[in-house]
């Protein structure tokens, strides 16, 4: 049927289905924003460890979270180190949902407003 004509000015062709890759990004940058001690407001602001986000901002992010990083850690979903913490791959596909462990308490339930 490939190319067969049917009717005035339509034309069906048929074609193999194709497997198209898709750009990848590194998935090793996240983002945050949250109530800090300090810092800057309104730009993005590089920081690459535990320390780093502590001398720029005023928080300790393991002490601040450990509660809700224990808690995604048991579950399987995050991989913490002694300057980062990772997302395993069940973690990544669903980081959407994961992410209001982090929010304030008064703001966690802000996906069903």
């Amino acid at each position: 049927m490939s190319g067969q004509l049917l009717s005035s000015k339509v034309v069906i062709v048929e074609e193999e289905p194709k497997v198209r890759g898709i750009p990848s990004a590194p998935t090793s940058v996240a983002g945050a924003v949250g109530v800090t001690e300090r810092g800057p407001i309104g730009e993005a602001v590089l920081c690459t460890s535990f320390d780093d986000f502590q001398t720029k901002f005023g928080v300790d992010i393991q002490q601040r979270f450990a509660g809700s990083v224990s808690k995604l850690r048991e579950r399987g979903f995050l991989e913490p180190d002694a300057d980062s913490l990772r997302l395993k791959r069940s973690g990544l596909l669903q980081v959407d949902k994961l992410l209001y462990e982090f929010f304030l308490p008064q703001h966690r339930d802000a996906r069903n407003a």
